[in-house]
């Protein structure tokens, strides 16, 4: 008894002094959201999700849309980071998180564009976009052009920042797929917003205003540098996070992101999309797992001059996968090769199986030509093959 409780021991301490052990899956969580999914920005890998295409509302998700349109202003000269913009009655009155702007302030562009990722700010994302467009509407007609300009096809917006509509009670909605597209859009078009997203607070003091980040897991899981909190009562609370795996040394350089939708509170969605980080900091690798200029196989043939054909992949296959999963590797022959063959035709394919069931393929071809056999010499080999056959059965 007592080397069972030595055990348990044991295997307690183990537990809680490595918390981001491998986890058994990542697709426990269809009870607990409304939809998930978590991707790769370089190799753009979706390696798992959960009712990606349904549309759904994305409450202050809707920010990074604001913000790429901010960006764009910017580049573009319509605006400056020194601009002010004077609040008035109406950027004051806008509900919900905000920088607690009050008529008379003066705040500038780069005030409203930090207190827009990095606590959320309602009022700056309806400053900005009076600012840039002179009203909501015309700014909004912006944010639902680069939806299609970008393939977001669900995307529909209705407002800056993500609130239900005063009047129609309307909100912004688009599915897991365009969240994930629109993220991983601004991260690489406009990276700076990974500055903003990783700061750890905000300090205004002609504004009087100070307060710490809304968004999770930028100061306890390293790696962790933003992106977007959204919640509403229609939406329920959605998250987005972007990640390194800093701590494996297989894919440390490897940009993450994770799309979290509807869960019923704030501490599921973050319970979540922790265990997604977890998961797949600990199970995932990357690896060349197709060599193009490697001998795959050789295919033996009656009919072919020399009796045989060499095989090759017609191009390399590097993935993102995981290590707990495995990978699955199926040849495919054609059954009725025909000849002669040219360098370069194919006579099959590899079929790979990873990521969530994903399949990838990749053609096996020849690298030179190959010549049908001679009557003879097919009779020839047939006889044989016969003989050769008939020997193995008999015992010679």
């Amino acid at each position: 008894m007592k080397k069972i409780k030595h055990i348990l021991a044991f295997i307690l301490l183990f537990i809680f002094t490595y918390p981001n052990i491998a986890l058994a899956s990542m697709d426990n969580f269809e009870d607990k959201t409304k939809g998930y999914m978590i991707g790769e920005v370089t190799t753009d890998t979706i390696i798992n999700s959960y009712n990606e295409e349904e549309v759904l509302p994305i409450a202050s998700i809707t920010k990074v849309m604001t913000y790429i349109i901010v960006k764009e202003a910017l580049d573009k000269g319509t605006i400056k980071l020194t601009d002010t913009v004077p609040v008035t009655d109406d950027i004051q009155a806008v509900d919900g998180s905000s920088l607690l702007l009050e008529v008379g302030e003066v705040p500038t562009v780069d005030e409203l564009i930090k207190g827009l990722i990095v606590i959320s700010g309602n009022d700056a994302a309806y400053a900005l976009a009076k600012k840039i467009s002179g009203s909501e509407e015309k700014f909004v007609e912006l944010m639902n052009n680069k939806a299609k300009e970008i393939g977001l096809t669900t995307a529909k917006f209705v407002n800056s920042h993500g609130l239900p509509d005063s009047i129609t009670k309307e909100e912004n909605t688009m599915s897991v797929k365009d969240v994930y597209t629109m993220s991983k859009y601004a991260i690489e078009k406009h990276p700076e917003i990974l500055k903003l997203s990783s700061t750890i607070s905000l300090d205004f003091p002609n504004l009087e205003f100070k307060r710490e980040s809304t968004i999770p897991f930028i100061k306890t899981i390293p790696g962790v540098d933003g992106l977007k909190t959204g919640t509403t009562d229609e939406a329920g609370f959605c998250l987005v996070s972007t990640f390194k795996p800093i701590k494996n040394e297989k894919i440390k350089d490897f940009r993450f992101i994770s799309v979290v939708m509807g869960a019923e509170t704030k501490e599921i969605r973050e319970e979540v999309t922790e265990n997604i980080i977890n998961y797949t900091s600990s199970n995932y690798n990357y690896a060349e797992i197709v060599k193009e200029d490697e001998l795959y196989d050789i295919v033996k043939l009656n009919k072919v001059s020399n009796g045989k054909i060499e095989t090759y992949p017609s191009e390399k296959l590097e993935l993102l996968y995981d290590e707990s999963e495995g990978i699955k590797v199926n040849k495919n022959i054609k059954k009725d090769i025909e000849l002669p063959l040219k360098k370069g035709d194919s006579i099959g394919a590899l079929s790979i199986k990873a990521n969530n069931g994903k399949v990838y393929n990749v053609d096996l071809i020849v690298k030179e030509d190959y010549e049908a056999a001679s009557f003879g010499t097919r009779v020839k080999r047939f006889v044989s093959n016969i003989f050769d056959t008939s020997a193995t059965l008999l015992g010679f």
